[in-house]
């Protein structure tokens, strides 16, 4: 898991869909940049859910392969972007989202444009990108809360490939993303 907690001076994956709202006049959004200035701290400080799903990410992607690479981080200076991958290995990325298994998993539109970020910093960085998946894994109330050993059973983990949408990156996420790092270097907030 990144350690590295201090979300100012930089754009992740998880903000893509910040970085594309079209209304940045909300207190969310504010606060969202005043964190992004350095301003302000985050307010979000976890929970029993963020918690289990820290705690389950690394042993779920070591269920998939021992040769799993962890935590890797792609930094594109230019567009402040500092993406935080879960786990990759040989091209393909592995985003590891946990959730309550009374509820089948969806993929969001947040976490789709997570993936979308995810795999334009990777294709920019290298050039072995094979496919993106969402690996689910669907906890049960005693797990989030259980201080014995973790097992993760692989027969639980669901894959959900993303494709890649270019025309997503080139023309909604790019555009919104140079624009907010040339306000974030000049201090200013965006209109």
């Amino acid at each position: 898991m990144i350690t590295n907690t201090d979300r100012s001076g930089w754009f992740g994956g998880s903000d893509s869909s910040m970085v594309v709202s079209k209304n940045r006049s909300t207190k969310t959004f504010k606060q969202w940049w005043a964190v992004k200035m350095g301003e302000q701290e985050p307010d979000f400080k976890g929970s029993v859910y963020t918690d289990a799903g820290n705690k389950y990410e690394h042993l779920i992607l070591s269920s998939v392969s021992e040769e799993m690479n962890l935590d890797r981080q792609i930094v594109i200076d230019k567009l402040n972007l500092r993406v935080n991958y879960d786990g990759d290995l040989r091209g393909t990325i592995y985003e590891v989202k946990t959730h309550k298994a009374e509820k089948e998993f969806e993929v969001s539109k947040q976490y789709w444009r997570q993936a979308q970020v995810e795999m334009y910093a990777y294709k920019e960085s290298y050039d072995d990108f094979k496919q993106l998946y969402i690996v689910s894994y669907p906890l049960y109330p005693d797990e989030y809360y259980t201080e014995q050993e973790i097992v993760v059973d692989p027969s639980r983990i669901k894959f959900t490939p993303i494709k890649y949408d270019k025309h997503f990156i080139k023309d909604e996420y790019l555009p919104e993303l140079k624009y907010l790092a040339r306000c974030l270097r000049k201090g200013r907030v965006p209109t």
